[in-house]
């Protein structure tokens, strides 16, 4: 299998595909350095609401990010980028129903439907979404292309 890919790597690659000017400010979050080589890359997306950390203040830079978390970044950097992309709570529930594994998504209901919505992603097959798995870098390059091709900044 792929390689799985640490959130600071997707944020990073987040925040250069927006082409957003990179925003020097102490973190907030308790385990990001203020020299660490993403602090800016950190400190830009938490200021364009793409990230809002954990409890106790934490970002966990070098977590492997979950699909879960995958879908609600993507989805938050379009709506920074103006294309809202809300779904209606009952086309969110028909969305999410179609997979067994639902009911494993913790936090992320409304992006993760909206992603499906936006076919963003998909499930892992038919009727797995696999929310709480590990992303691997191949299934978040073909995530960051569909999201760079839904706001218009490349063509496909």
């Amino acid at each position: 299998m792929d390689p799985v890919l640490a959130q600071v790597s997707l944020l990073a690659l987040m925040v250069r595909s927006l082409g957003l000017n990179p925003v020097k400010s102490d973190s907030s979050f308790t385990d990001v350095k203020s020299d660490a080589w993403y602090a800016a890359a950190v400190s830009t997306a938490s200021a364009a609401g793409i990230i809002n950390g954990y409890e106790n203040n934490m970002f966990r830079p070098d977590v492997q990010i979950t699909r879960e978390e995958l879908a609600s970044m993507v989805v938050r950097a379009m709506n920074f980028a103006g294309a809202s992309i809300k779904v209606a709570p009952e086309e969110q529930s028909r969305l999410l129903s179609q997979f067994k594994d639902s009911s494993k998504i913790f936090w992320a209901q409304k992006e993760i439907a909206a992603a499906i919505n936006t076919k963003l992603i998909n499930g892992l097959d038919d009727d797995m979404l696999s929310s709480d798995g590990k992303a691997t870098r191949a299934q978040t390059a073909t995530i960051l292309k569909r999201f760079l091709n839904a706001i218009k900044f490349i063509n496909e």
